[in-house]
């Protein structure tokens, strides 16, 4: 899985983030050309820096029009839905923007479509914001994990007055995400930042097992204790997910009972937790045709479906012996297709997540519309996949298969 992992070490910023992505391989001159549209007059400009012996990329966006201050959210939201931006990077860059005024309007009171960014006015929010998901987009990365995000504390001079570190509008982007204060009493992440790992993230945490393969270094513009630098690098997360386990293998050969007593067995088997049941047919001693019962069993289950072999069987002896496995954490969630809804097993491959329609829900349907029954299953598995929208489902948990 082609994974991007965020090492912000140094906090985060719009301009930091998109100034990374950049130094990381995304060509500025196609971030220029996708964002070339805007009815604003602007510029990108870079430079190579070294923050505390590291060297990175610094950018700054030129806004010409900079006389228009204190433009409202709703202002810049506005710009980008009349904007020509690829349909993903303008659907983002809107959910970010409308992250940042819904948190501002929590802490100022106000309607999210009043609030005047005043710091964030400025064209270079709107740039650094669909600059970052159109460099994103060009990646193709399928997978982006954060590390905790440091703040800084102490206090910072805004429009409003002196307000403490993080500052309010940016803790309440950060709602839900591993935070802490570092080592610098300064500003280390700001709202851009914050609304960009709110929107973007899959996860937080540490760096996953992964083979690199490229890295980017992007500067921000002061000096600090840590190097002032956002480190993004990507490569293929080697997955860790593969689940370990034990069972039971319950082994029995039948030749003297009628066959359709395996049916009625299955049910009774299942019913009582067994994980699976299957018959082989096989030659027995002789050469007399039958039929090899096996049974995968939960240990915890082993006796009470024995009971029930002996119970429901002519057998007098039943083999049993236990086995490692390795399976797949998995989860089911429920989509409504054309025809109704069915249940959708995902589970959870070292290629990414597999998204597998329940038979019996997709056979139900097709049994009442008499539509076919693999046009149901491929639209359950598609609306599966779209709502996942690369990211592990929220209901994800980790099931014994």
């Amino acid at each position: 899985m082609k994974t991007l992992y965020i090492d912000c070490f140094s906090g985060v910023s719009g301009d930091m983030f998109l100034a990374s992505l950049i130094d990381l391989g995304v060509p500025i001159d196609r971030i220029r050309e996708e964002l070339r549209n805007f009815p604003i007059r602007f510029d990108i400009n870079t430079s190579r820096v070294q923050r505390s012996g590291i060297t990175g990329t610094l950018l700054e966006v030129v806004d010409y029009e900079s006389e228009q201050q204190h433009r409202r959210a709703s202002d810049l939201i506005s710009l980008v839905e009349e904007s020509p931006l690829a349909a993903e990077v303008k659907k983002n860059t809107i959910t970010a923007l409308q992250a940042i005024a819904r948190a501002e309007g929590i802490i100022h009171g106000v309607d999210p479509d009043s609030v005047h960014l005043h710091e964030l006015s400025g064209i270079d929010t709107v740039v650094d914001i669909a600059g970052v998901f159109f460099a994103l987009k060009f990646l193709g990365v399928e997978n982006i994990i954060c590390s905790p995000v440091p703040t800084g504390f102490g206090s910072v001079r805004t429009s409003h007055g002196t307000f403490p570190l993080p500052a309010p509008a940016t803790l309440e982007l950060l709602r839900g995400i591993p935070i802490y204060a570092g080592e610098s009493k300064t500003e280390l992440t700001t709202p851009t930042g914050a609304a960009l790992l709110k929107t973007i993230c899959h996860s937080f945490g540490h760096i996953p097992q992964m083979t690199v393969e490229n890295i980017g270094y992007g500067a921000g513009n002061r000096d600090l204790p840590t190097p002032n630098i956002l480190r993004v690098f990507w490569g293929y997360e080697d997955r860790s997910d593969i689940l370990q386990g034990n069972d039971v293998v319950l082994e029995t050969n039948l030749d003297d009972m009628s066959p359709q007593v395996i049916g009625y067995l299955n049910e009774r088997l299942f019913e009582e937790g067994a994980r699976d049941v299957f018959t082989t047919s096989v030659l027995m001693k002789k050469q007399r045709p039958g039929i090899l019962l096996t049974i995968i069993s939960p240990p915890e289950k082993t006796k009470r479906l024995e009971n029930i072999v002996f119970t429901e069987t002519t057998t007098l002896g039943i083999r049993r012996y236990e086995v490692k496995k390795s399976y797949l954490p998995r989860s089911i969630k429920t989509v409504s297709t054309r025809w109704g809804t069915v249940r959708v097993k995902c589970s959870l491959a070292p290629t990414g997540f597999r998204y597998t329609p329940e038979y019996d829900d997709c056979r139900t349907l097709a049994r009442n519309t008499h539509v076919p029954l693999q046009e149901i299953i491929t639209e359950a598995r598609l609306l599966a996949e779209n709502n996942a929208g690369g990211k592990p489902p929220a209901e994800h948990r980790s099931v014994n298969g």
